[in-house]
């Protein structure tokens, strides 16, 4: 079995690992239609919400004002709603086609893998539950949304997630989906990076090595 040339793997999760960029979407519309009485595009929710965390989209909205405790309950209603949504939604509720195979993979060469998300801990823990992806993953080596790193696409998310698996940024494999998560990636300096497609037209960004629907192509990954 060749070994690839990266020495870790870090991956984004929302869009990327589970396909619910329209359960994010339906859930910010929803959510500030019902608080605000405002109706938001889907290309404003793409361009203004997606990839980034909700300590900087929240105040967007709601003033910069707002209280770190009315922050934490908003983000909190926000991501229960969209928790229901996911669940009421079984065609869509599932990891990415070919992530399991690709995980075992990893784990028979050896290579250490983590999450770096910019979702917090209820939605992670969520994922844990549903997914059960505590079969590969260990919570204390995700990187997620506590409030304590500045969001996508800043490096910081990257930096830290490739500390936790006692390796250096430069050579870790990342998957990502939004154009902030690519930046991210690349502004950290890693090694390469791939970028998951959810349909076809979704854009494509600068700075990717490769570009794919799903996570099957195990041999197209080891020889980046």
């Amino acid at each position: 079995m060749k070994r690839p040339c990266y020495r870790g793997v870090l991956f984004d999760f929302n869009g990327t690992l589970f396909y619910d960029s329209e359960k994010h979407k339906q859930a910010w519309q929803i959510f500030l239609g019902e608080r605000l009485g405002v109706e938001i595009t889907e290309q404003e929710v793409r361009q203004n919400c997606l990839g980034q965390s909700n300590y900087e989209i929240l105040p967007r909205y709601f003033g910069q004002d707002l209280t770190p405790e009315a922050l934490t309950r908003l983000a909190f209603e926000k991501e229960a709603l969209y928790r229901t949504l996911c669940k009421r939604d079984d065609r869509t509720f599932h990891l990415v086609k070919g992530a399991q195979a690709y995980f075992e993979h990893l784990r028979d060469l050896g290579i250490p893998f983590t999450i770096a998300t910019g979702s917090a801990i209820d939605n992670v823990q969520f994922y844990f539950d549903e997914f059960e992806i505590g079969r590969w993953f260990s919570l204390d080596k995700i990187v997620l949304d506590d409030g304590t790193l500045p969001g996508k696409p800043d490096p910081a998310v990257y930096l830290r997630a490739a500390d936790k698996l006692g390796l250096s940024a430069t050579v870790c494999l990342v998957f990502e989906d939004s154009r902030s998560g690519v930046q991210a990636a690349r502004n950290a300096n890693v090694y390469a990076v791939v970028q998951l497609l959810e349909k076809p037209g979704d854009p494509l960004y600068e700075g990717t090595a490769l570009t794919v629907r799903d996570f099957t192509d195990i041999v197209a990954f080891d020889e980046l």
